[in-house]
């Protein structure tokens, strides 16, 4: 079964903006030492702290998560197009229809997406 119709993606969080309240929430609780005092004080206050300093890493890897799937997005479109010319030539008799696939699965080295989206420019090429 081929899925020709994509699937709208609406992020349930802006990392941007996650970052943005948190920055203004340390910025906050560093003028107000009385109110950090009071939350490094208690279980929750501390739990409260703890998740706080999280948010950064979940915001750097809400990020990182988001560009694997736009590649591996990009990446399944490729290879449907492939597929798609590979019937076509085949379809009008062309000598190596098969060219189409080979071509596209060349490019799949098993290697870090990044590291093929920075080969990908260094080439002049695009991800």
């Amino acid at each position: 079964m081929v899925i020709t119709k994509t699937t709208s993606h609406d992020p349930l969080i802006d990392p941007q903006e996650a970052r943005r309240h948190h920055l203004n929430t340390v910025r906050l609780l560093a003028t107000r030492p009385l109110l950090l005092t009071l939350l490094g004080g208690t279980a929750t206050g501390r739990a409260i702290l703890r998740a706080l300093g999280y948010i950064p890493a979940l915001c750097d890897e809400a990020d990182r998560l988001r560009f694997l799937l736009t590649w591996v997005r990009l990446d399944h479109a490729n290879l449907i197009a492939a597929g798609r010319a590979t019937l076509a030539a085949a379809n009008e008799g062309e000598h190596d229809p098969l060219y189409y696939l080979r071509d596209e699965l060349s490019d799949h080295t098993g290697d870090d997406p990044r590291t093929h989206h920075n080969r990908q420019a260094d080439e002049g090429g695009s991800l």
